[in-house]
């Protein structure tokens, strides 16, 4: 039992080297809607409606809030809705939304070890197309997109800047490539398009806001954004992708092997027990 446990730690110890990414800090502005200072959301108000906007989160996940300060009831169609990239469209109300996922387990009878793995599918339902907003009140929802607009990293050719970072976690400053961008030389502009109405004698008034916004900056590092002071508010203005380097690639694989090697070993050392 000492070797199994002995043999778990490593694979452990294995998986925690294989933890390597790649991170890419993105700080988004907006061009027709302005940031809270405060708060770093992007707030459209007026008579009628105040909307914010979070960014917050891995690949950007959209939470929008929408508060109705009028005395009558109103709409938010999501599916007329849209958040747009490059000229392609993705709706707020997607279709079912599919998803999978590994199952595996160990157990112990006693003798041996037993192992099994599988796979999980399905899919959840997307939210409804209309949402219903009582008179001073507010909702908010958060879509984040299966193809996200937003997972594919810059090139490190647009990334020529140098930054400096305080890295929390070890105490240390750290250099990162960084690159910042005006509304027109950006490489990532996107606007949110919104479908609202109000009804009187059943008939819809429908009206809309389109907003735009951008990565001013881009930030490389191999750090989690948690860790470095700048980012650690979870500013609403911040998103960050993230991909696993070639080292992590590399162990990843090793500790496949390893995992392998150590189930023999602890196998045969049951075997063995069990023999005596």
């Amino acid at each position: 039992m000492k070797n199994i446990l002995n043999l778990s730690l490593i694979a452990i110890c294995i998986f925690g080297l294989s933890s390597c990414s790649k991170y890419y800090i993105n700080t988004v502005s907006g061009v027709n809607i302005p940031k809270d200072e405060k708060t770093g959301k992007f707030i459209l108000e007026n008579d009628t409606v105040q909307i914010t906007y979070n960014f917050f989160g891995e690949n950007a996940p959209v939470q929008i809030t929408v508060q109705n300060k009028l005395t009558v009831p109103i709409y938010v169609d999501w599916s007329k809705s849209s958040l747009i990239f490059e000229n392609n469209t993705y709706s707020y109300v997607p279709e079912k939304v599919a998803f999978t996922g590994d199952l595996s387990a160990t157990s112990w009878n006693g003798r041996e070890l037993s192992f099994s793995d599988g796979t999980v599918n399905g899919k959840i339902d997307a939210k409804k197309e209309i949402s219903f907003i009582p008179p001073q009140s507010k909702i908010e929802t958060t879509t984040l997109f299966v193809e996200s607009p937003f997972s594919k990293n810059l090139p490190d050719s647009m990334l020529n800047d140098v930054e400096s970072l305080n890295n929390t976690y070890t105490s240390r400053e750290i250099v990162a490539k960084a690159g910042n961008f005006t509304p027109d030389n950006s490489p990532v502009k996107f606007r949110s398009y919104l479908t609202l109405f109000s009804k009187t004698d059943n008939i819809e008034k429908p009206f809309s806001y389109d907003k735009q916004f951008y990565i001013s900056k881009s930030v490389k590092t191999t750090v989690r954004p948690g860790y470095l002071s700048a980012y650690k508010d979870k500013s609403p203005n911040v998103f960050y992708t993230r991909t696993q380097t070639g080292y992590g690639k590399a162990m990843t694989g090793i500790a496949v092997v390893g995992i392998v090697a150590g189930t023999v070993t602890a196998t045969n050392a049951l075997e063995n027990n069990s023999k005596k």
